[in-house]
């Protein structure tokens, strides 16, 4: 879920299809598939626009900082002893993916 949840999260689709994980009684992995979503290594290390040429980096870095990060805490508080509050990385990534789903006009705001 931590992989997951650190990716960028634009239509869900890098979310949803990008990653595959396996866990054991000691250790989880998580595999990115680039097969699938060949898009994560540009996003992870920044890319050219085909168009106007600028590099974005918006993204870059996501798997270096933002889900290696929170894997490191994750191991920190578990080796300290301290229950991971799993429920803030859920809630964090349902904030983002319907924040973005709104500002995207995906989803569309009722009222007048």
């Amino acid at each position: 879920m931590i992989a997951q949840n650190n990716m960028p999260y634009a239509t869900g689709n890098m979310a949803m299809q990008g990653i595959a994980t396996m866990s054991t009684e000691l250790k989880v992995i998580a595999q990115y598939q680039i097969s699938t979503v060949p898009y994560i290594v540009p996003q992870e290390e920044g890319f050219y626009h085909w168009i106007t040429g600028d590099f974005i980096d918006t993204n870059q870095h996501f798997i270096r900082e933002r889900t290696v990060g929170a894997w490191n805490t994750y191991v920190a508080q578990v080796n300290a002893g301290v229950q991971p509050d799993m429920q803030k990385e859920t809630e964090t990534a349902q904030r983002r993916a319907s924040t973005r789903l709104v500002g995207s006009g995906v989803i569309q705001k009722i009222g007048g």
